[in-house]
């Protein structure tokens, strides 16, 4: 590639990059607060591989908790910066907790397969971990407008999801392998 085809290129990516972020900002589509800075579009979760079969990261997550004999609700809406990077904002309504989830390198096929990565995830703890304030007093808390203005775009573009009560499946032997 010359030089005239490379600058031609980075001239390019500058201008879409830019279309992007003007597009989405004129829509008014960009949540003005949120616990998330800096990402230029919303993403369509089931799109992306690492975040194909959620279903079964919700179960694990719950089943972990041990709250899989009742109906749990989630709300999860996903995010792309300007360098490609995805993340997924994760409401689990029943307990309260917000997860900022990067998904998984391999798709789960079922239950507990590459499933655990959810639980790894960073998370804030609604009753505990916000605050009112204008400006952010710690590391371990966050403002409550900016954790609204995550769960109030989740409510208005993200995916809800309802997990009715279930059993998880029996861990497998090291022969089931």
């Amino acid at each position: 590639m010359n030089a005239f085809s490379k600058s031609l290129k980075d001239k390019f990516s500058i201008i879409w990059f830019l279309a992007l972020i003007i597009d989405s900002v004129a829509a008014g589509d960009y949540a003005e607060n949120s616990i998330l800075e800096g990402w230029v579009v919303r993403i369509e979760l089931s799109n992306y591989v690492q975040f194909k079969n959620f279903q079964y990261d919700l179960m694990y997550l719950v089943a972990h908790a041990k709250r899989n004999s009742q109906a749990n609700n989630f709300c999860l809406v996903g995010y792309r910066w300007p360098n490609g990077a995805v993340r997924a904002a994760v409401n689990w309504k029943e307990e309260s907790y917000l997860y900022i989830w990067s998904g998984r390198r391999i798709v789960p096929e079922e239950y507990g397969d590459y499933a655990s990565s959810l639980i790894m995830s960073d998370s804030i703890d609604l009753k505990h971990s916000v605050v009112d304030r204008e400006d952010q007093m710690a590391m371990s808390t966050y403002l409550r407008r900016d954790v609204e203005g995550t769960l109030e775009d989740c409510a208005k573009h993200g995916v809800e999801y309802e997990l009715k009560p279930f059993t998880p499946p029996s861990p497998k032997d090291m022969d089931d392998w």
